[in-house]
């Protein structure tokens, strides 16, 4: 009866019991957090640390009690990626279009809920990050066809003037691109999905991929990022 009439005393956003963890653990170990965080995500933890005050005890220890009722479920969350940048296995993916000649690195991610719980997906917000910390949001699959521009068609001369010369189609336009793209909008438990993320950039020894916005369908709450070291 004590726990449920404690745990209804915490009201704070998630931000702030972020911002209640990150104040706790001293500034050396937040510091250290920070570093995997983005700009935005920074700022609006720092006006949460500012904002709260006077937390007590009691909701100091709710808060943590959540925290790792978080990580326990994530730990049975796996999620995995790799990229594709050549070799037979790009040529399984994408038939003959080598996506990462043109500036696109596609990177399969598969993701495997053994939480017990149905999860939502349709929120995602998916990033390569550089080992020097600079990010790159996933560009979305209808749109990486326009990372090559659309040239100016050709002439020839003939008897009567100049003749256009047929187009040429564009490589990143195949229907691989979005059908093999990640789709899942929900995961049930127990279940797996997968599919690829594209993103404007080299790959990097050291690169990681965030992975944020993973909710319960059942009670709408945030589960913590998730950052994948990116296999090669």
């Amino acid at each position: 009866m004590t726990e449920i009439a404690l745990r209804t005393q915490v009201n704070l956003t998630e931000v702030e019991k972020s911002a209640v963890i990150m104040m706790s653990i001293g500034q050396d170990a937040a510091a250290e957090v920070m570093k995997h965080m983005s700009q935005l995500e920074i700022n609006l933890l720092s006006v949460a640390m500012a904002r709260i005050s006077n937390v007590s005890r009691n909701t100091v220890i709710e808060v943590f009690r959540q925290f790792v009722d978080v990580m326990l479920q994530e730990s049975s969350i796996g999620i995995g990626a790799e990229a594709y940048v050549n070799g037979e296995k790009v040529r399984l993916a994408f038939g003959k279009v080598v996506p990462y000649d043109y500036g696109v690195l596609p990177v399969l991610v598969a993701i495997q809920n053994d939480s017990g719980k149905t999860l939502k997906l349709n929120r995602v917000k998916v990033e390569y990050v550089g080992p020097h910390g600079d990010r790159v949001l996933a560009t979305p699959a209808r749109e990486v066809r326009f990372a090559i521009p659309p040239k100016r068609p050709g002439v020839m001369g003939g008897p009567r003037g100049p003749l256009p010369l047929p187009a040429k189609k564009n490589p990143l336009n195949e229907w691989e691109i979005e059908g093999r793209a990640f789709a899942a909008e929900m995961l049930p438990a127990g279940q797996p999905a997968y599919g690829f993320f594209y993103f404007r950039t080299d790959l990097e020894r050291g690169a990681t991929i965030y992975f944020n916005g993973i909710t319960e369908a059942a009670s709408g709450r945030d589960l913590f990022y998730f950052e994948i070291p990116l296999e090669q």
